[in-house]
């Protein structure tokens, strides 16, 4: 039964592995085409406005579309090489010094314009200056912009606070929101890849049920950990810890 048990976890193992080099072959094969794509519609577009001095209304909505879509099949190929990489355990962390409250204010900034146009207040509660970390810069954009990001599209009124603090030397992120929340049997579900349990809406609109499991893998690739807190119908916020030097120092 024990030996019947181990070649079952073998198999299972191999598959899991087969399929994750499936999906990062087919993903690095699309990256081509599809940024092909994008880049494509750029140039006409520019070629559009140059030769006719721009676009009637029809024509410029089907170029808007055809541009989002090209812009998401972009996002979700990168997220299926990053999701791939950390599976593997290949994630490459490029710690510097970093500006923490700047690096928060940026990310809150990109999502302003969408916050304000569904009357949310969306703000970054940060300290002044002083409060850095050694850490990699980009993923840590990544990861508040992939909470944000589901903070302000499934937030429908209120507000969203996104903030940092240094606490037992380590940078603890909140992103805090006012919308439906998470049912608690959930909490646990929603960091796994293509978990859509915390999408539950009426929005037309789908995410991949990729950006949170991405998010949990760059996180712990900094040596920290992360997890949510919810009261349904009324407030969720995440928690994003970092220890605020490299392991080690």
């Amino acid at each position: 039964m024990r030996e019947s048990l181990a070649v079952l976890n073998e198999r299972l193992l191999e598959t899991d592995r087969l399929k994750s080099e499936f999906i990062e072959s087919a993903s690095h094969e699309l990256r081509g085409p599809v940024t092909a794509v994008e880049g494509a519609l750029s140039v006409m577009e520019r070629h559009l406005e140059d030769s006719f001095g721009g676009l009637d209304d029809i024509s410029r909505e089907l170029m808007e579309i055809a541009m989002t879509g090209s812009d998401r099949m972009v996002a979700l190929v990168d997220n299926l090489l990053d999701l791939t990489r950390i599976e593997a355990g290949a994630v490459s962390i490029e710690r510097e010094e970093v500006d923490v409250g700047r690096l928060v204010e940026e990310v809150v900034k990109l999502y302003e314009a969408v916050a304000r146009e569904k009357d949310l207040e969306l703000v970054a509660d940060v300290p002044v200056e002083g409060l850095t970390a050694e850490a990699d810069p980009q993923a840590l954009a990544r990861v508040l912009d992939n909470i944000v990001g589901n903070a302000v599209k499934y937030t429908g009124r209120g507000s969203i606070t996104v903030g940092a603090r240094e606490e037992d030397g380590s940078i603890h992120f909140t992103v805090k929101d006012t919308g439906r929340g998470i049912p608690e049997q959930n909490l646990s579900e929603i960091f796994n890849k293509f978990s859509r349990v915390h999408l539950a809406t009426e929005h037309e609109e789908r995410g991949t049920g990729l950006g949170l499991s991405i998010s949990k893998g760059l996180v712990e690739a900094h040596g920290g950990t992360i997890r949510a807190e919810s009261e349904l119908g009324k407030v969720s916020t995440f928690h994003a810890v970092i220890p605020k030097q490299a392991p080690g120092r």
